[in-house]
């Protein structure tokens, strides 16, 4: 059967994801209740989850208006009350490139300049990116590819009656789909998606929380990495981990050692960093092994690799529960 075609499978910029956002919240004006296609129901329920995911109560309007790209702000949305009241939204968009240092501080800070509001707190920024990213957590309501599922999921979808509508959310789904076919394929098996569904899910586990977990692609290499304590300008030494994923290939666990600013990490070092790790994996009978091509030279180094199973059965298939439970204990090891 032929695929139906859908634009949002080309229209794949964040300029195009603008025009989507700023054209769903219009239709929750009140002046829209009437129409037949549903879409004032799923503007306002995209607005009253922006606010519900943030915790806050979902503020009475009448009026919205949009508007994209004021002051660099991707999509403003200003709504109204009977009585003149105003509440903000100020959503950040993003498809697959992520946000800068204090970028929506920065646009917060000149919004409420412009509309010389008294504080933030009629101000509601979101930063909305529809791939996968690891979770910040700051003054900012964030959300990502899987929060944008189960909203989706949360629809009354009958009620909606929009091709555009529909075929955004079936481009979304079909994405966070792809990313979920880790839990029923063989690793060997797995593309970049899957991986990085993977990875997503780990690094926002409870279980590794205290343990800095994250992933991102590795261009100089052209892997994927899952890492736990990686700092990125250390001022002193420091051990950490990091899955290596290349797509068809069977992963690595490996403990790499990270020299501080300006220096770099000797041979001598990167020996006797596997001496020590040795005798810790020892000491509670797990197996590690010397890498093939260990050296120093660089700002880090690879010093061992986990040499047993460690996020897969016999049958090659994703285990959650050891790869949990073997990346706490190697963080132990360190």
């Amino acid at each position: 059967m032929n695929r139906i075609p859908n634009i949002f499978h080309y229209a794949k910029s964040e300029l195009s994801q603008d025009a989507f956002l700023a054209w769903l919240c219009e239709w929750a004006d009140n002046a829209h209740e009437g129409h037949t296609s549903g879409m004032h129901y799923a503007g306002r329920a995209f607005i009253g989850w922006l606010f519900e995911s943030r915790g806050e109560p979902i503020p009475q309007y009448d009026s919205v208006e949009v508007k994209t790209q004021e002051a660099y702000i991707d999509v403003l949305v200003i709504l109204t009350n009977s009585t003149g009241e105003r509440r903000y939204i100020l959503i950040e968009d993003k498809t697959y490139t992520s946000d800068y240092r204090e970028q929506i501080s920065g646009y917060l800070k000149e919004l409420t300049k412009r509309y010389e509001l008294p504080d933030t707190s009629q101000v509601l920024t979101v930063y909305f990116k529809s791939s996968l990213e690891p979770r910040k957590h700051d003054d900012h309501l964030r959300l990502y590819l899987g929060d944008i599922d189960s909203f989706l999921k949360s629809l009354d979808c009958d009620r909606i009656q929009s091709e555009i509508f529909n075929s955004w959310s079936a481009a979304r789904r079909q994405a966070f789909a792809y990313h979920q076919r880790y839990l029923d394929m063989p690793l060997l098996e797995w593309g970049e998606d899957q991986w990085y569904g993977c990875f997503d899910r780990m690094a926002g586990l409870a279980q590794l929380i205290g343990t800095s977990p994250d992933y991102d692609y590795v261009p100089k290499a052209d892997f994927i990495a899952f890492t736990m304590g990686w700092q990125p300008l250390p001022s002193s030494w420091y051990s950490y981990i990091q899955i290596v994923a290349v797509p068809g290939n069977v992963p690595r666990l490996t403990f790499r050692l990270m020299a501080p600013t300006g220096e770099v990490v000797p041979g001598h070092r990167v020996r006797s960093a596997y001496a020590a790790l040795q005798m810790a994996a020892g000491s509670i009978g797990k197996n590690i092994a010397y890498p093939d091509k260990a050296r120093g030279g660089g700002k880090s180094a690879c010093f061992a690799l986990l040499d047993e199973p460690f996020m897969s059965t016999q049958a090659g298939m994703f285990d959650e529960s050891l790869m949990i439970d073997q990346l706490l204990t190697c963080q132990r090891m360190l």
